[in-house]
């Protein structure tokens, strides 16, 4: 699913906006030597090419680096790093994983992600989907309290039905695992959260 995620996934989540934007701002501004793009997938994260840093990408879901990564690493790396950048993947992160960025980050380090204020309804939600080779669905999703995860599936017009779930962290279960978590609202349900070591 993730090697072909550009193919298959609504175009609204893989093009340039403006947390893409929010993150070429503050990489221009503290000039990170070191960046780990965290779950970046089979391209990494592109807002960070021509960074000037040296970016590491750690997605355990995608076999092989794109070419332009200096190096991919797995939860057990021993580098520290300047930034962190989690575009589009924090939801997909346990708990103890989230802990672990803390430990990756050096001293003056900082962290960058995207998420959403509040989960979805409980009940199905669907609408029209356009993939960036125009193909056309239906995407679908729900909040399921029990679980304390989203529910998410893409129904193609033409292939099988793409089923996935991704974790919901509160804005207080974020600040407790970032003590002084700074937080961004923009475009009606989505944040920034910004943390620096």
């Amino acid at each position: 699913m993730w090697t072909n995620y550009r193919k298959t996934f609504p175009a609204r989540y893989i093009k340039s906006g403006y947390f893409d934007q929010y993150i070429q701002r503050v990489i221009s501004e503290k000039k990170p030597k070191t960046i780990l793009d965290i779950g970046g997938g089979p391209q990494g994260t592109e807002t960070l090419k021509g960074s000037g840093g040296r970016v590491y990408l750690l997605d355990p879901f995608i076999p092989h680096k794109p070419r332009w990564i200096y190096k991919k690493v797995g939860w057990d790396a021993k580098e520290k790093f300047d930034a962190i950048v989690c575009r589009g993947s924090i939801n997909y992160l346990t708990k103890g994983e989230l802990l672990k960025i803390k430990g990756f980050l050096k001293i003056r380090g900082f962290f960058i992600a995207n998420s959403f204020l509040n989960p979805p309804p409980e009940t199905w939600t669907e609408r029209q989907y356009q993939t960036i080779s125009d193909r056309i669905g239906i995407e679908r999703f729900r909040y399921n309290r029990k679980k304390i995860v989203i529910e998410h599936e893409l129904i193609p017009d033409r292939g099988g039905i793409i089923k996935h779930s991704f974790f919901y962290y509160s804005l207080s279960d974020y600040k407790k695992i970032f003590p002084g978590l700074k937080l961004m609202n923009y475009k009606n349900n989505s944040i920034i959260l910004y943390f620096e070591k």
